[in-house]
């Protein structure tokens, strides 16, 4: 079955009860399990459910995936004994498998299947309403895509409980596969082939981000805080600069996520600024500001010279590779920034510069194939003790750590603090719990800053394509 974000709800507002094989409420502690994907989006999603359940004082565990090989028996057939079990959620995984078949939960009449994946074809057949503990959660159920999908999921249903092989699509009678892709033709008894449907019912972009989801979630239980927003935006924002969603599809959450900045944080703070100037805060205030995001990478950490250098869209854009850089430094002179000033680091420039730098490019960019040089994207700001930290520098850190080597840090003498409860055959999961040590509101800053900096150094290889070796997922 499918439901909406907002009637996930109702899923923590029954979490105080569970029922016995009479069908007799029970006031137990009833558990959750969840199993993420090792992607950044999901874990920021995990970090929010965790907090949820904090909140709620509820227990939960969390078992990393990459596939349905890192599945055991005891994941498939959940023990008839663990009577508490009261849900599972698969975040960013499952949408693709049947999972009325792939679950053994026989044993488990109670038990509640959630489902957030957002980078999967959806399989139809969880959206059958006879699999009636097998819920999709879709952002918008109401959007052409969701509507699609489910159009097509019902009338696939309908189509086998009335044992017809066929199913009206585009007007045509044809034989669908799971996800509603035309697979056969039906033929006219003048043997005159009708032609198939186009456009399968699934997924043909990334969706929304279920970090931004689970968020929704936290919003509507009256539960959100500007720690659980923050891990929204970093999600977020790691499908933009991953490219798994384009600038368009960004930009669609931003009226919503402006909206829950001004609700979080005082309204003076919330402004368009360089954010590296200093903004009145007490030194345990922890805001988040919205700023003007240029198309390049660590600009936070870098020169303004070397960000622009390395990034991998003006790199693309301004054919710096041919013109070994001649069209940056042609850029950078008509928008009056001087050698001297592109070489210092961006933090330590000219104020006023750095904050009419936004307005320049974007005037300038485009004669030079930048079209969107910029973006709005967030910073969290921690007063004065702690320099604030801009979302997609997050983001860029992030997976950095979730996608290298342990090797690489010490190759490039960047000193990261791996997690290492696991040996070289599971070395993956040194780099998914060191994500989520790094995603830790209170512990987590120094851990993600090397994250960062060992993007720094590996990023001139990222777009010369020569860091393949470095990777492990």
């Amino acid at each position: 079955m499918y439901c909406s974000t907002e009637a996930f709800q109702h899923f923590f507002e029954t979490l105080e009860f569970h029922k016995d094989e009479n069908n007799n409420v029970l006031l137990l502690d009833p558990s959750v399990r969840i199993y993420c994907n090792a992607d950044v989006d999901a874990i920021c999603a995990a970090e929010i459910f965790k907090k949820l359940f904090y909140l709620k004082h509820k227990i939960w565990s969390i078992k990393p995936i990459r596939s349905s090989e890192d599945f055991d028996i005891r994941d498939r057939q959940p023990s008839p004994l663990a009577k508490t079990l009261r849900a599972i959620i698969l975040l960013n995984f499952g949408g693709d498998i049947d999972l009325g078949r792939f679950f053994d939960l026989s044993s488990h009449p109670n038990l509640i299947v959630y489902v957030l994946d957002s980078q999967n074809p959806i399989n139809l057949k969880n959206m059958y309403k006879t699999n009636h503990n097998i819920f999709i959660v879709l952002d918008n159920i109401n959007s052409p895509e969701n509507r699609d999908i489910i159009e097509k999921a019902e009338s696939k249903e309908l189509a086998g409980e009335k044992d017809n092989n066929y199913e009206m699509v585009g007007g045509y009678l044809v034989i669908t596969d799971d996800f509603g892709r035309p697979i056969r033709k039906h033929w006219t008894a003048i043997d005159k082939p009708i032609p198939l449907a186009t456009g399968p019912a699934r997924r043909c972009t990334h969706g929304s981000s279920i970090a931004l989801q689970t968020y929704t979630l936290a919003s509507t239980i009256l539960s959100n805080d500007n720690d659980m927003l923050w891990l929204a935006i970093i999600g977020h924002t790691s499908l933009f600069v991953s490219k798994k969603i384009n600038l368009v599809e960004y930009n669609k959450m931003i009226g919503f996520l402006d909206a829950e900045v001004m609700g979080l944080n005082n309204s003076d703070s919330v402004q368009r600024i360089h954010r590296h100037k200093a903004v009145p805060a007490h030194s345990d205030d922890k805001r988040i500001i919205r700023i003007n995001e240029y198309q390049c990478v660590l600009i936070g950490h870098w020169t303004l010279y070397d960000s622009m250098l390395n990034s991998e869209y003006t790199f693309n854009k301004m054919r710096l590779k041919e013109n070994q850089a001649a069209n940056l430094d042609r850029l950078l002179r008509n928008i009056g920034i001087t050698h001297r000033m592109a070489k210092q680091n961006f933090p330590s420039m000219d104020v006023q510069v750095a904050n009419s730098l936004a307005e320049m490019i974007k005037e300038e960019g485009p004669k030079f194939g930048l079209e969107y040089p910029l973006y709005s994207s967030y910073c969290k700001f921690y007063g004065y003790k702690q320099p604030s930290l801009s979302a997609s520098d997050a983001a860029y850190g992030l997976i950095t750590l979730l996608s290298m080597k342990k090797s690489a840090s010490i190759e490039f003498g960047v000193e990261v603090r791996w997690v290492s409860d696991f040996g070289d055959d599971d070395s993956w999961l040194n780099n998914f719990y060191t994500v989520m040590e790094a995603l830790d509101s209170r512990t987590g800053t120094s851990l993600l800053q090397s994250g960062i900096d060992l993007r720094k150094v590996l990023q001139p290889l990222f777009i010369q394509g020569g860091a393949n070796e470095f990777y492990i997922l």
